[in-house]
């Protein structure tokens, strides 16, 4: 019995060098420095030692938190990508105000951000560059991850993509297969209708000190294709 093969022979060829691909257009688009977001910009050449050391950091930094001074939140849902929560939120304290989703250190070790005004792990902009301190002592300079463009673009009506498809580092992690359908044309639905997507869900500020900020609180540009 012949048993027909589990990935089309053709797509072994198509895929065979993606990777490569992907890699090329990822230092292409953000690999780059560019003075409209000047606080992002390519890694530093990674080494063992500077990575064990970035591991370390990060770890400290998800488990202690992080204060961060207002020039960091420059830019943030403009030009940097902001936090986009949806089922659990794990900074500490009410905040008026989007913080940055992640942040890169040199090496292009990702980290979430976790505001604590308490911790001893500060991160401001000095000298055009964006530094982490513990205790006030400089540890590493640090970076912004771009806005993705179609995070402004509306799925259905007051309902922007970045409730639809919120990122992660490099990774989509709620994406539909009507994706081209929602950006293209609205969404009609009955008022009683549940949600298509569980990320479009709001927690009452009473039950969430953060509760995300809803379509008629947005900042201007969230409904603009940036």
């Amino acid at each position: 019995m012949t048993v027909a093969p589990l990935i089309h022979p053709g797509a072994t060829e198509l895929f065979s060098d993606f990777d490569q691909r992907w890699e090329r257009w990822h230092a292409e688009t953000y690999g780059r420095r560019d003075s409209a977001s000047p606080l992002a910009g390519p890694a530093t050449p990674a080494t063992v030692a500077g990575l064990g050391r970035e591991i370390e950091v990060k770890a400290n930094l998800l488990a202690d938190g992080i204060r961060l001074d207002p020039s960091v939140l420059e830019g943030i849902g403009r030009v940097y990508r902001e936090q986009s929560r949806w089922l659990f939120d794990w900074n500490q304290g009410e905040h008026e105000y989007y913080l940055p989703e992640e942040i890169l250190l040199p090496m292009d070790t990702l980290v979430q951000v976790r505001e604590n005004k308490d911790s001893r792990w500060s991160c401001a902009v000095e000298d055009g560059a964006m530094v982490l301190r513990r205790d006030g002592s400089f540890v590493m300079e640090c970076r912004q991850l771009l806005r993705p463009r179609y995070y402004g673009l509306e799925a259905s009506p007051g309902v922007i993509m970045r409730r639809v498809a919120p990122t992660r580092g490099q990774d989509c992690l709620v994406w539909t297969s009507e994706r081209r359908r929602l950006i293209r044309k609205p969404i009609q639905r009955p008022p009683t209708a549940p949600l298509r997507h569980y990320h479009s869900l709001h927690k009452p500020a009473s039950l969430q000190g953060n509760a995300d900020i809803g379509p008629a609180q947005l900042h201007p540009n969230q409904h603009e294709p940036l």
